[in-house]
């Protein structure tokens, strides 16, 4: 292939890809606007204990930074997924209340933002003020000769 050619193709994968990522950021959006009115409308699914945890699922998707929203998701469904067995299971009388699933959620967005944000951070913080000591430490050399 000569030059040109290649430079064209890089241009429209290039195209392709922002306009492809555009479009599914737009249904996602759109899609999970139309779960949340659904969850919060019709009166057979917000009374169930996991369409809240789905209904947390949802708004998490748009409010939260990466990997804290990612581990926030998915806890969501594993509770969702935990209430319908506990539900479906006539052996055990305990139900999951709304008040539980939402303290559930509470706990799990509280636990996610802190493992996932303030760890890396005060981690990455303390890291960086070790080095910058050990750094200072350290006799400087200059260009122009010996140790200072």
């Amino acid at each position: 292939m000569a030059p040109d050619s290649t430079a064209i193709l890089l241009e429209i994968s290039q195209n392709l890809y922002d306009w492809g990522s555009l479009i599914i950021l737009l249904i996602e959006t759109v899609g999970n606007v139309i779960d949340i009115i659904s969850f919060i409308r019709l009166e057979s699914l917000n009374t169930w204990v996991s369409s809240l945890f789905l209904l947390a699922s949802f708004i998490d998707t748009r409010w939260m930074v990466d990997p804290a929203s990612g581990a926030f998701s998915l806890t969501c469904v594993s509770l969702a997924v935990v209430d319908r067995y506990i539900l479906v299971r006539t052996q055990y009388c305990a139900k999951i209340t709304l008040n539980q699933a939402r303290l559930a959620i509470i706990l799990a967005a509280i636990f996610c933002l802190f493992v996932y944000s303030v760890i890396p951070i005060t981690v990455l913080s303390v890291l960086c003020c070790l080095i910058w000591n050990t750094v200072g430490q350290l006799p400087a050399i200059y260009l122009h000769g010996g140790i200072r």
